[in-house]
């Protein structure tokens, strides 16, 4: 593909979203000539722009505490604090990691704390007394987010 053609191409693509629906027409009739003219079949075409989009918009997500920088340690930490505040036990150990944590980031944590904090992490909701589920709390949706939505 030439580089003339590449810039065509891209920004025909940036113009598929375009409001005016006569815009969106046109760039996806360009799009098509375009593929046809470099001898791409649309199938193979969509394919590879379907794994290009994978691996663009796959998000990191850390294995354990021990993969986490310092932020990621720290909301790591205070979500485990929310979901686990009915547990003193567990709540005082969370907060001593914490409190360490707070003092200097990179701290280094013990492989045991690492490895509860690792379970703690990936443990299913626990029931509680009354036989609800203890979650951890979630934002209520405000009006705007309302608007958005409907």
């Amino acid at each position: 593909m030439t580089p003339n053609r590449a810039r065509t191409l891209a920004t025909a693509v940036q113009h598929l979203g375009s409001a005016n629906d006569e815009h969106a027409l046109v760039a996806a009739r360009c799009i098509a000539q375009i593929i046809e003219a470099e001898g791409v079949k649309p199938h193979t075409f969509a394919s590879a722009m379907d794994a290009i989009l994978d691996q663009m918009t796959k998000p990191r997500e850390a294995k354990g505490l021990a993969h986490l920088g310092p932020r990621g340690r720290r909301k790591r930490l205070a979500e485990l604090s929310q979901r686990y505040r009915g547990d003193a036990a567990s709540a005082g150990r969370i907060a001593e990691l914490r409190a360490l944590l707070a003092g200097d980031p990179r701290a280094p944590v013990r492989a045991e704390e690492v490895a509860w904090l690792d379970t703690l992490w990936t443990a299913p909701p626990s029931p509680r007394r009354d036989g609800f589920l203890t979650m951890p709390k979630t934002k209520e949706p405000t009006a705007s987010r309302a608007r958005k939505a409907g």
